[in-house]
C-alpha cells in the first residue's frame, strides 16, 4: 500500500534545473534573456535576447570562463568599445599575420565603408538588423568594394565572437561575400 506522500511524488513536476552560473529566463515573446552577477557584484545583462535557449547558455558559459580566466574586465571593456575602436584593435593584434598591402587595404575599406555607418556603435550593441541595414546602403553599385567591406567587417565580428565580446556574428548576410552575387536585394526591392 502506497502512502499519500508517495502518490504525490508520482504526480509531481520534475524539479527545475538550476544553473550553476547566471540566470536564463524565457520572455513572453519566446526569446531568452540571460544575465549574471559579475565579479563587481553587479548584475550584467546580455546585449541582446536569444532566440534559442542554447545560445543563451553558450553566452553565459563564455562569461563564466572569462571570469575564471581573469579576462572578464577586458571583455566587458571591449564590448563597450565602438566598432571602429574594436576593428582598429583587431588590425593591431593581427598586423603580423596580414601582408603589408592587405593591411592597408583592410584599413582603407573599413574607413571608407564601415566606420561612416557603424563606427560609433558599441561593439556589444551591434545587431543583425544593423548589419543588414548597413549592407543595404553601403557602396551602391560598387560590388567589389561592397564585398571587400563585408569581408573585413565579418572578420572583425568573428574575432569579437571568438573573444567573447559578442554572442554571435551580427554580420552574416547570405550571398554578401559571394563572387556570383551581382545584385543584392535591398529593402526597396522587397517592397516591389
Amino acid at each position: 500500500m502506497s502512502s499519500n506522500l508517495d502518490q504525490a511524488d508520482e504526480h509531481a513536476e520534475p524539479a527545475r534545473h538550476r544553473r550553476r552560473f547566471g540566470r536564463l529566463k524565457q520572455l513572453a515573446s519566446g526569446q531568452w534573456h540571460a544575465s549574471y552577477v559579475g565579479p563587481d557584484g553587479q548584475r550584467h545583462n546580455a546585449p541582446k535576447t536569444f532566440t534559442d535557449k542554447s545560445d543563451g547558455d553558450r553566452w553565459l558559459n563564455a562569461r563564466e570562463i572569462e571570469i575564471q580566466r581573469g579576462e572578464w574586465g577586458r571583455v566587458l571593456q571591449q564590448a563597450t568599445q565602438t566598432v571602429k575602436e574594436y576593428a582598429e584593435g583587431y588590425l593591431a593584434r593581427h598586423r603580423r599575420n596580414i601582408k603589408h598591402n592587405t593591411f592597408g587595404l583592410d584599413r582603407r575599406q573599413l574607413a571608407a565603408h564601415v566606420y561612416p555607418y557603424l563606427g560609433d556603435v558599441p561593439t556589444g550593441n551591434l545587431t543583425p538588423i544593423m548589419g543588414k541595414d548597413w549592407w543595404a546602403t553601403v557602396a551602391p553599385g560598387q560590388l567589389t568594394a561592397r564585398q571587400g567591406a563585408y569581408a573585413r567587417l565579418r572578420k572583425v565580428c568573428i574575432d569579437a565572437v571568438e573573444r567573447g565580446v559578442i554572442p554571435s556574428n551580427p554580420v552574416s548576410i547570405k550571398g554578401a561575400g559571394s563572387k556570383k552575387a551581382r545584385k543584392t536585394p535591398t529593402p526597396q526591392d522587397s517592397s516591389r
